[in-house]
């Protein structure tokens, strides 16, 4: 499997099969979501290109854009890539907003504890 993402260009996978491999391809950093691990394969071939599909109960549709990482999947119409990106931006704005406010209280309870007050 290797070499054939590094030849078609490939950047992730979604498939209602199991894979193996894992210990190459997540090294690769390459997405995948699919039903599980196998120790091999069994017969496979590409029946359609460019149709919708359902794996793991989730329907997919040509020009979806899905994210994937070790959590799973989740889709949005490509269309709102750019609305997606603004708000997982502010999301993590805020996150650093709240760390900040978490670090800052733990260091004063710690002043607090070192001189007694």
């Amino acid at each position: 499997m290797t070499w054939t993402i590094g030849i078609v260009g490939c950047l992730g996978v979604i498939s209602n099969r199991p894979v193996r491999d894992l210990d190459q391809i997540i090294p690769m950093r390459f997405q995948r979501v699919l039903i599980g691990v196998t120790v091999g394969y069994g017969v496979m071939a590409v029946h359609a290109v460019n149709v919708p599909v359902t794996v793991a109960g989730m329907d997919v549709f040509p020009g979806e854009i899905i994210h994937m990482d070790k959590n799973g999947a989740c889709k949005f119409p490509a269309d709102c890539v750019d609305a997606v990106l603004t708000n997982v931006r502010a999301f993590f704005e805020e996150k650093d907003v709240q760390f900040g406010r978490l670090l800052a209280a733990r260091s004063a309870i710690k002043d607090r504890e070192i001189f007694g007050g």
